[in-house]
């Protein structure tokens, strides 16, 4: 009888052991992989399926066009340049350098163009550059862009110095680089009888000498400030609203036309009744996206000078791929960035690419034609 107890005294002892270590190997298996090992338990020779990310924005990217760029340039600011367009002081020199263009009304009927350029020291010779506008300055202001210009109105000079923008002024501050001086007029434009305020110039590696030389601030102040929220992804607006032809009338006399070109995705501008070529390159002047803003204008001297409202939120249209499609465009303040909505309240998804801003008065918005 005491045999028998032994005997079952030492299987009581045996079942316990077993048990504490069936226990512990669980909870190891729990430990190292984070599972409680079950008959459903992948096997190790098992994996996760890839899943492709899709396209993704350059990791060194140029913030007015969502493009790659040179790593060096990662977190530059832009330069804005005031380019004349008045048909006597044509053509151009630069402007199909730009990567974002502006055009807006001026005085007389006549719009001007503020190109910005981020790739600046690489631009070439620019101009012939104009005068300044408050709400030109405002422009730059929403880039953080340095601005650069030859002389401008009392109320633009009023502004630049009251809000402290870095500014390179060819008429009240016109300065040497490299022993030459940054802006200069263009002898053989003067030999071939433009007026003088159509011949000066400026070149894109004398900015940079220049920056340099003035110790002017040369990073951006938001390093992941973009112009628009680019979409690597993007394909089409998908809105069914043909965009081929478009016409804007800025005044009875200076009207911008924009012909599609299906074989290049490329919006082509036409301006005097022909096409819009830069002298420096021979090139047309196209971009990918092109973007109508309608903003109020108005007189505010007797000279004629207009004043613009940049900020709040007005209507417009966005166009690429030869279709549009309603947008709203919102701005907090004169110093902040520009920003884009559709018509549901969402933020507006833009192609990559080089990018055409034109600013329309709200009393002529029934006059411009997409079809």
């Amino acid at each position: 009888m005491k045999n028998v107890k032994r005997v079952l005294s030492l299987l009581l002892v045996l079942c316990m052991v077993l048990a504490f270590f069936g226990c512990d190997s669980k909870e190891n298996a729990t430990a190292e992989t984070g599972t409680v090992p079950t008959s459903e338990t992948k096997s190790e020779t098992e994996t996760e399926p890839i899943v492709d990310p899709g396209p993704s924005l350059p990791e060194n990217m140029n913030p007015l066009t969502g493009l790659a760029c040179d790593a060096s340039l990662t977190g530059q600011r832009p330069i804005g340049v005031m380019f004349n367009n008045i048909k006597t002081a044509l053509p151009q020199i630069g402007l199909s350098k730009c990567d974002i263009i502006y055009e807006v009304l001026a005085e007389g009927g006549i719009t001007r163009f503020e190109g910005l350029i981020f790739d600046y020291a690489n631009a070439g010779k620019l101009g012939s550059v104009r005068s300044s506008r408050p709400y030109y300055v405002n422009i730059a202001r929403a880039y953080d862009a340095l601005y650069i210009h030859a002389g401008g109105s009392e109320a633009a000079y009023y502004l630049m110095a009251t809000t402290g923008i870095d500014h390179f002024d060819g008429v009240r501050g016109n300065f040497y680089v490299g022993g030459e001086l940054l802006f200069w007029r263009d002898q053989a434009r003067l030999n071939s009888g433009y007026a003088m305020e159509h011949t000066m110039f400026v070149n894109g590696e004398d900015i940079a000498a220049a920056v340099q030389q003035k110790n002017i601030r040369s990073q951006a102040k938001n390093a992941d400030f973009t112009a628009f929220r680019f979409d690597p992804a993007f394909t089409s607006i998908g809105s069914g609203q043909s965009a081929t032809y478009i016409k804007i009338p800025h005044s009875t006399y200076y009207v911008s036309e924009f012909s599609y070109e299906a074989d290049t995705g490329l919006y082509a501008h036409t301006h005097y009744g022909t096409k819009h070529i830069d002298g420096g390159t021979g090139e047309q002047i196209k971009a990918t996206n092109l973007l109508i803003l309608f903003v109020h204008e108005e007189k505010v001297d007797s000279y004629g000078r207009l004043g613009v409202t940049l900020t709040g939120e007005g209507k417009g249209y966005y166009a690429n791929g030869g279709e549009y499609t309603a947008i709203t465009w919102k701005r907090a303040a004169d110093d902040a960035p520009f920003q884009y909505f559709n018509a549901d309240g969402t933020e507006l998804k833009v192609k990559q690419g080089k990018s055409y801003i034109a600013l329309v008065d709200t009393a002529t918005e029934s006059s411009v034609t997409i079809s």
